[in-house]
């Protein structure tokens, strides 16, 4: 920690969203804001129980906490259903020396804030027996095997015994905790015939034995007494109310931070358990208290208006994720995100991409960037919305003096990927009073798609980039000669069709130059065949150079070459000089006696209007017969043996 620095503290669980979790955050940011404590808190929003690959990709939060900014890190172990995970993040807070206060777990070396569930809950249980005179009672259990669950199964037989009532097995079922496994058990209860009272070992299966109840048409408390325990928050809009054993958040949150604060003064305090008490509530779903049917009309007519108003966001951020996959790069999305920000119940937020995500985007970054850098891509600061695109090195991203006004307020992290293929994290100012999670979790899920499309479809650009480029440099080898980079027979043609087409009705000439080279066969029996790929390839650098800029070239094969030029003014693209302008340019590199052999070629030429009726075969073959003809007179003349029309 700085020095002059308020003390950090860091949360990290999973599923805020859970209106129970959020209400214990709430508490907690307040005792530590009364205690003039920061507070980062990182959350999940998957319980990682399954380790599947999104999973991965929502731990990946885990990684943007630093401990050496830490003066006291607090895990909910119990929302966090992956041990390995818990125990990792327990052992790097113990390497950087920062103590660890866990919530709802005993885990050995930390300071474990307990909830003492067995005597409130063994007081729901006594409650069946002693008040509402019940004998025949079944137990719906968790997960068998699960400590929480054994330990209430201990308690529910203990009070049989207390009572004097022999243990049925077969009115013991297993719930696991959920509902479709809690629905499985009450069937098989109804099946064996109905319990005076049915005693679950958490809320959330106690409501759906009500379910199966209703379904059947039995009055709960009436025909059967329901009891749960836990007293989570989805129970106050249940009808009826249970009968539970609710956890004394307010004990709770105060507890962990005088722990906290203990630590963070420096005193030596042992690793031990520290219990808060749960507070028994008595209600309807034994018959201690009546229905209230006022007050769930009301809270029905509340429910309803959530509902609206959560189908009204989903619209918008359907909305969101439709306009913002539209093919825009990132940046252009970037500039557009704005409204969906500022529409957020939020004064600050920002959306930090890593550099690895940055360059499959195709965005430039720098030189050095690492894969784990991050980038500030959007940012709303109260009412106004930029996108700066300010790096951050990943150990310093946390701890920037000019982020440093920002993370006074308690802060929220997210995680932002796609399976487990991370992008970055969304970070908030975490106002529970207005930051409702069920919408920031709507959010976050149509980020992750918009930044996973924007991802894809820039790849998905490049490799169509990519396959282009690879395309047309396929389609110039298959119309160019390999080895002097002109075109070859099939070029030749195509590139002629194309040329005399584009002159369309308009007087035009068509120039054919066919040249062969002198003396391929003596340079490369003399001086080897790479000489004589030098020599093909200067013959036809000059050739190029004399055909000018409407002009176009071939290589026929060995030393046979084509020049042609489409004109509309053979004089001005000097078709009746190509010949001599050949020879001296031939001329001139010899003078220069670059190679000791010289470079020499034979030409024959023929210039025809550019008609319908012309035949290009007849004029090519006139154009080798006047070469071939060349080529004759000019061994006459340096007394060289004369070769038929054919070599």
């Amino acid at each position: 920690m700085r020095e002059n620095q308020k003390p950090m503290v860091g949360i990290c669980l999973a599923k805020i969203q859970d209106a129970t979790r959020s209400d214990l955050m709430q508490r907690i940011c307040q005792e530590a804001h009364d205690r003039g404590f920061r507070v980062q808190i990182y959350n999940m929003y998957n319980d990682l129980f399954f380790r599947r690959k999104r999973d991965e990709g929502e731990k990946s939060v885990l990684n943007v906490l630093q401990m050496e900014l830490l003066s006291v890190l607090i895990v909910l172990p119990q929302t966090i259903l992956d041990e390995r995970t818990v125990l990792e993040l327990i052992d790097r807070a113990k390497q950087a020396k920062v103590p660890v206060i866990s919530i709802d777990q005993q885990i050995p070396g930390c300071y474990n804030v307990l909830y003492e569930y067995e005597k409130p809950f063994s007081q729901v249980v006594r409650h069946v027996f002693q008040v509402h005179h019940c004998r025949r009672v079944a137990f719906v259990a968790g997960f068998k095997g699960n400590p929480f669950s054994e330990a209430r199964i201990q308690v529910y037989k203990d009070a049989l015994e207390e009572f004097g009532i022999p243990f049925d097995p077969t009115l013991l079922k297993y719930g696991d905790f959920w509902e479709w496994p809690a629905y499985v058990a009450a069937r098989e209860l109804l099946e064996q015939g109905l319990p005076e009272a049915i005693i679950c070992a958490n809320d959330t299966m106690a409501m759906a034995v009500c379910e199966i109840m209703y379904q059947n048409n039995i009055r709960v408390p009436e025909d059967v007494i329901v009891t749960g325990f836990d007293g989570i928050a989805k129970e106050q809009y249940h009808s009826p109310r249970l009968t539970t054993g609710a956890q004394d958040q307010p004990h709770c949150s105060w507890l962990t931070m005088e722990i906290a604060a203990k630590l963070i003064a420096g005193e030596q305090l042992p690793s031990q358990d520290y219990y808060v008490h749960n507070q028994v509530r008595f209600s309807e779903s034994c018959g201690c208290q009546k229905m209230n049917f006022h007050n769930s009309s009301h809270m029905l007519m509340q429910i309803y208006g959530q509902m609206e108003e959560t189908r009204e966001f989903e619209f918008r951020i359907f909305s969101m994720i439709g306009t913002l996959t539209d093919g825009s790069t990132l940046m252009e999305t970037a500039e557009r995100l704005g409204e969906y920000f500022l529409n957020m119940s939020t004064a600050y937020m920002q959306l930090c991409l890593n550099g690895g995500y940055l360059r499959d985007c195709d965005v430039a970054v720098p030189p050095d960037c690492q894969k784990d850098d991050m980038f500030v891509l959007a940012q709303r600061d109260s009412t106004e919305y930029t996108t700066p695109m300010t790096r951050y090195p990943f150990r310093q991203q946390l701890a920037d003096p000019e982020r440093a006004y920002f993370f006074q307020a308690p802060v929220l992290f997210v995680p932002l990927h796609d399976q487990n293929d991370v992008f970055g994290y969304l970070v908030t100012v975490y106002d529970p009073h207005n930051l409702q999670h069920n919408y920031l979790y709507t959010f976050v899920m149509g980020l992750d798609q918009i930044l996973s499309t924007i991802r894809n479809q820039s790849i998905l650009r490049c490799m169509n980039r990519i396959l282009t480029e690879t395309n047309q440099e396929l389609a110039n080898m298959y119309i160019h000669d390999s080895m002097t980079g002109l075109l070859n027979r099939r070029g030749f043609f195509q590139e002629m069709d194309r040329r005399r087409a584009a002159c369309g009705d308009r007087e035009s000439w068509v120039y054919v130059a066919s040249v062969d080279m002198d003396s391929l066969k003596y340079i490369n029996d003399t001086f080897g065949h790479q000489e004589g790929d030098f020599a093909i390839k200067t013959v036809a650098d000059a050739i190029v150079s004399c055909a000018g800029k409407n002009g176009f070239c071939a290589r026929f094969g060995g030393d046979e070459y084509l020049a042609a030029i489409i004109t509309e003014d053979p004089e001005e693209d000097g078709c009746r000089t190509f010949a001599q302008r050949l020879a001296n340019r031939l001329h001139s590199l010899n003078q220069q006696k670059l190679r000791p052999y010289q470079f020499g070629a034979s030409c024959g030429t023929v210039l025809e209007s550019n008609t319908q009726e012309l035949d290009l075969d007849q004029l090519m073959k006139l154009a080798d017969d006047r070469m071939y003809s060349e080529k004759l007179r000019r061994k006459c003349v340096r007394g060289e043996p004369r070769e038929s029309h054919a070599s």
